[in-house]
């Protein structure tokens, strides 16, 4: 028990200083996501997957915007209740002004029109997120890994996969409606604040809090089986070639872990991408989610290649790579040091 308190602190600051690090571009990776898709703009055909329509009104003193929500004024029908679905290219909410060509064009577009502020949106969240999730997470997999080797150590060499792929599926589905809040608030400009999308998401049912969980762990499962595989198999190679190195060994163990925890969290991103661009799919869903059913994590990926190309399932890839990457560095980096001065294992 103390072994695993000790654990649980040195994760949980490696979380919060990764979170710190990161925000910025989880958020555009983000937008980059939820921007709807030019060929679906300028179709008259729309589908569940790039549906959208102007839900609030924008008004411009030329000192600041204001955002009125169409539903509070009940001066017009919005779509709905007018009966008619259609897709508003300058929705303020729904969609950036401009096309999102990047993660620097993302970055640079957030910081012009929104400031500095805006790349942190949904940081209080992702704080929430960081401390549980990481506990349960580097703990679970850390027993689950012990005891596999320990019982069953003809299947060592496979345990980091099985054991990484649980060990994600109990964090995530505790963390899960804090994972949707957040996706909320970084997916578009004025999203509002923590309380408020909190309420909005209550609206819908408590149980749509876990709105998204089965493409979460779709994307998380595998990405945690994949992530860990690479990482031990990574680890115990550069372990063996360094081990005989001038360098202090505290050293040479801390380096070991950042290559290898960037490594393998690259190639374990790559693989993974389509199930994230499902995932936010399916959780930005503000102001329309109670009229629309959800479609299937195989319609809505058939419905993206269809309108978007195949690219379509890898947006935000460049920007979810340059973050989790250093991400990954960073949080195993963290809790490896962490262990070592606190003298467990």
């Amino acid at each position: 028990m103390e072994e695993s308190l000790k654990k649980s602190g040195v994760a949980s600051i490696g979380a919060l200083l990764t979170a710190l690090l990161v925000t910025p571009l989880e958020v555009a990776k983000t937008r980059l996501q939820a921007q709807i898709p030019t060929t679906s703009v300028l179709s008259t055909r729309t589908t569940l997957a790039t549906y959208c329509y102007c839900t609030h009104y924008s008004f411009s003193s030329g000192l600041m915007d204001h955002l009125v929500s169409k539903a509070q004024t009940n001066l017009f029908p919005t779509p709905i209740e007018a009966g008619s679905h259609h897709l508003h290219p300058d929705c303020p909410v729904h969609a950036p002004p401009v096309k999102l060509r990047g993660t620097a064009h993302a970055l640079s577009h957030i910081i012009r029109v929104e400031g500095v502020g805006a790349l942190y949106a949904g940081l209080s969240p992702m704080l929430l997120i960081a401390i549980p999730s990481t506990v349960f997470y580097f703990t679970s997999y850390d027993l689950l890994l012990s005891k596999a080797r320990k019982d069953t150590p003809q299947l060592a060499p496979i345990a980091p996969f099985f054991a990484g792929g649980i060990a994600r599926c109990i964090a995530a589905t505790v963390v899960s409606p804090l994972e949707l809040i957040r996706v909320r608030m970084q997916a578009h400009a004025n999203a509002g604040g923590f309380a408020y999308v909190v309420k909005q998401s209550l609206n819908e049912g408590f149980f749509s809090l876990w709105r998204g969980l089965a493409p979460t762990l779709a994307r998380d499962a595998p990405f945690s089986s994949i992530y860990w595989s690479c990482f031990e198999l990574l680890k115990k190679n550069l372990t063996n070639k360094f081990i005989d190195s001038e360098y202090p060994p505290a050293q040479i163990r801390l380096g070991i872990a950042f290559v290898s925890g960037a490594s393998a969290g690259t190639v374990a991103t790559i693989l993974t991408q389509p199930f994230d661009v499902i995932k936010t799919k399916r959780q930005i869903q503000l102001f329309s989610a109670t009229e629309l059913p959800s479609m299937s994590m195989k319609s809505m990926m058939i419905d993206i290649v269809k309108h978007e190309g195949f690219g379509g399932l890898m947006t935000g890839l460049s920007a979810r790579v340059a973050k989790v990457a250093p991400a990954c560095a960073i949080m195993i980096s963290t809790y490896e040091a962490g262990k070592q001065y606190l003298g467990v294992e």
